[in-house]
């Protein structure tokens, strides 16, 4: 790829920036399905990588789901590398969530007959929407950008999702060189294919420490690694 000057630059954006000066709320990326978010962020723009972090089963898995659903219900095509779930756990995880059905309270006391519709209604639902998934165990971030990119030529993609950061297979020789390795493996996926990318990660313990357990950059490991 040639420089661009910056005339050509501002031919080429000045229809998307016109339309934010016109109406500067309007979210020009992939809404995430939260308002406050998606005003912050301006949605998920187009070859940026976004971190989601929180502390263990804190739910960073449900939310990511809820954005890829929210994206898909709107036509986006999204791709998810699920290095922890299957792709069968994260069907009914999404099923058992859009009918509002506790998954380990139906273990424990059995379903009604209207609620097992309900959820074959779901399942039935999520099954349509444009989302695929792979499962592959400590897939490393060269094989995922191959993966993407013949998605990309055969389908479209519009947004990734990576979970969990934590689980890719890239090697090196310590863990915040592997961590910045990874990072640059997703960040180059986004600027690549021009997608956002979204990778979930876990926190530190030192959150749970502090008085404030707002959490901060510092909080991810080896954050250094992963800006």
């Amino acid at each position: 790829k040639e420089f661009a000057t910056l005339h050509d630059v501002g031919l080429a954006t000045l229809p998307e920036f016109s339309e934010f000066l016109e109406d500067p709320q309007h979210i020009r990326g992939l809404t995430t399905g939260f308002h406050k978010l998606d005003m912050m962020f301006d949605g998920f723009r187009p070859s940026r990588f976004y971190l989601l972090g929180a502390r263990p089963s804190m739910g960073k898995s449900q939310v990511a789901l809820y954005m890829a659903e929210n994206a898909a219900r709107k036509g986006a095509k999204v791709a998810i590398a699920s290095l922890e779930m299957s792709a069968q756990m994260l069907m009914e995880r999404m099923a058992f969530t859009g009918a509002n059905v506790d998954r380990f309270l139906a273990r424990l006391k059995g379903l009604e007959l209207t609620t097992i519709d309900l959820l074959h209604g779901e399942y039935d639902r999520v099954s349509s929407l444009p989302i695929v998934v792979d499962d592959t165990p400590a897939t490393t971030t060269a094989q995922l950008l191959t993966k993407c990119r013949k998605l990309h030529q055969d389908k479209k993609l519009d947004l990734l999702i990576f979970d969990y950061l934590d689980l890719a297979g890239d090697k090196a020789e310590g863990e915040e060189q592997r961590r910045a390795l990874i990072s640059l493996g997703l960040r180059r996926v986004a600027r690549e294919l021009n997608i956002p990318v979204l990778a979930l990660v876990q926190l530190n313990r030192e959150v749970e420490k502090r008085e404030s357990k707002r959490p901060q950059l510092q909080d991810l490991r080896y954050s250094g690694a992963l800006e």
